[in-house]
């Protein structure tokens, strides 16, 4: 089964190295999980309160929109099929997790030192997160949902995602 993986650009890249892609969606998403992690990187390598905090607010609201439209469009269909049931079921608590780990931040001041450990930790469950959507959830994912339906679950996606983002940005 085709492996890819994000980078800090957002390209997708093979277990080799090399330029591959499990289109459609999956691109997409992929592509999206690079953007996200190097806003992560920013504020992970930021003593600035300021700019950790501005970064932050991009991160939740980004992150927020792209959990929402990946779960209503892709993670909707997924759980349509018997032998994808169980990944749209992982991804929901993931999703739940990642959601607790932006309320404990919003909790707390940018400029501590307790926002600073629970930003660790919240990049960490992030990587996690991300990690697994690549590398196990989206080649099984693929392989189910075939090519056409691949690309037919991104133009759905970018029309939804633009609805959530105008309701929440």
């Amino acid at each position: 089964m085709e492996r890819a993986h994000s980078t800090a650009t957002g390209s997708v890249l093979g277990p080799a190295g090399e330029a591959v892609g499990l289109g459609g969606i999956f691109n997409r998403l992929i592509q999206e999980h690079g953007e996200l992690m190097t806003l992560i990187r920013q504020v992970k390598m930021s003593a600035d309160a300021g700019l950790r905090r501005d970064v932050y607010r991009t991160i939740r609201a980004e992150l927020t929109v792209h959990e929402r439209a990946e779960s209503s469009v892709l993670y909707a269909e997924l759980q349509r099929y018997p032998e994808t049931r169980r990944i749209a079921t992982e991804h929901a608590a993931f999703a739940r997790e990642l959601e607790e780990g932006l309320c404990e931040l919003d909790a707390l001041d940018a400029a501590g030192d307790e926002w600073v450990a629970a930003f660790a930790r919240f990049s960490e469950l992030a990587r996690a997160h991300v990690e697994e959507e690549e590398n196990a959830f989206f080649p099984v994912a693929r392989q189910t949902l075939g090519d056409s339906a691949s690309w037919e679950l991104e133009r759905q996606y970018k029309h939804v995602k633009q609805g959530f983002a105008n309701s929440i940005m």
